[in-house]
């Protein structure tokens, strides 16, 4: 610390921030946010591959074994601790062949962070994203974050809104490309939303409406995915709620 300037360190709860049980704020001139040695990142991963297929996911150059082994088509994976790394490399590969790498994806990989990574696409030619989560609550409302992984379509429009409204007469809550996600976005609470998706060159609705009720402090994350008629999105949703 430089001399003759004062700088405060306050302690505040970690939980839904990050992977350690507390922060520290150093806040003098600026501003800081400390956290742990050792704590590493963490990796969860959602697999939204055409196919269907279960997935190997791999961190660094080390093909030894998968952080995250056979990860299943839709289902959310729970979360892998890695080490930190500002030049991560996640790849995914077919279960069992780390010889056939189908995306890399280049991460940088906080301490103290879990991130979300996202894949979707055609087998031997995914792509991916990968995202920072944080889960802190927010007084007076709920949160909702989208996230586009239904390999079979183009952009979609979700609409987040009461069951009455006249979707063709409001702008839409999100607009994503394919293998992308929205902001984690402050809600009202209420019971009456419904989550409706319509493809967005199309205009054609491809799923809902269906009863999405927020509460204050929730958070909420919803992965659309294909559903298998090809046709239609299928919603995984997560309760991110600690």
């Amino acid at each position: 610390m430089a001399a003759g300037r004062t700088t405060s360190l306050i302690i505040v709860d970690g939980t839904n921030e990050g992977l350690s049980d507390i922060i520290v704020i150093a806040a003098g001139d600026g501003s800081a946010i400390l956290t742990p040695e050792g704590v590493g990142s963490a990796l969860r991963v959602m697999n939204g591959a055409a196919d269907g297929a279960a997935r190997d996911i791999y961190v660094g150059d080390a093909f030894t074994a998968p952080l995250l082994p056979a990860v299943e088509h839709g289902v959310l994976s729970a979360a892998a601790s890695t080490p930190s790394d500002l030049e991560a490399v996640i790849s995914v590969t077919p279960v069992g062949n780390p010889s056939v790498v189908e995306v890399e994806a280049p991460a940088e990989l906080f301490n103290n962070r879990l991130y979300t990574v996202v894949f979707t696409g055609e087998a031997g030619a995914l792509s991916s994203i990968v995202t920072f989560d944080s889960f802190r609550p927010l007084l007076g409302s709920g949160q909702v974050k989208f996230y586009h992984a239904a390999s079979g379509f183009g952009a979609l429009q979700i609409y987040l809104t009461p069951p009455d409204t006249n979707i063709d007469l409001v702008f839409p809550t999100n607009t994503l490309s394919p293998n992308a996600s929205g902001e984690r976005g402050p809600f009202n609470p209420g019971d009456d939303y419904v989550i409706r998706v319509r493809d967005f060159e199309s205009q054609t609705l491809v799923h809902g409406p269906t009863p999405f009720p927020i509460a204050e402090l929730d958070v909420w994350s919803v992965f659309m995915l294909d559903n298998p008629d090809g046709t239609t999105v299928d919603l995984v949703i997560v309760d991110e709620t600690l």
